[in-house]
C-alpha cells in the first residue's frame, strides 16, 4: 500500500507518517510486532507467535495484493465470513 493511503487511513499527513516510519519495511516490521505482541498476550510462546504473526500479515498483504490484481474475483460476503472463520480457527484458535 502506498504512503498517502496509510497517512489519510491512519489520519496523519504524509510527512508526519514519515517522522515515526522513515519506510515502509519499518511499517511491516511494526505490524509484525503487533502482531506478534498480541499472540503473546494470548499465550503463544516468542517463537511460535513470530511464526504466527508472520503468517497472519503474509494472509493479508496476500489478500491486498489478490483484490488489486483482480477486483472482479473478490469474496462476496458469506464466502468472506467462511473463510474469516476459518482464518480465525488456524491462526487464533492453533486447530
Amino acid at each position: 500500500m502506498a504512503v498517502e493511503p496509510l497517512a489519510r487511513e491512519m489520519g496523519v499527513t504524509k510527512g508526519s507518517f514519515y517522522a515515526h516510519f522513515s519506510s515502509r519495511a519499518r511499517v511491516n516490521g511494526a505490524r509484525v510486532d503487533r502482531l506478534v505482541a498480541t499472540y503473546r498476550d494470548l499465550g503463544l510462546g516468542k517463537r511460535q507467535a513470530r511464526h504466527r504473526a508472520r503468517i497472519a500479515y503474509a494472509t493479508y498483504v496476500g489478500l491486498l495484493q489478490m483484490a488489486r490484481e483482480s477486483p472482479k474475483s473478490r469474496m462476496k460476503p458469506a464466502e468472506r465470513e467462511e473463510f474469516l472463520s476459518e482464518l480465525r480457527s488456524r491462526l487464533i484458535d492453533g486447530s
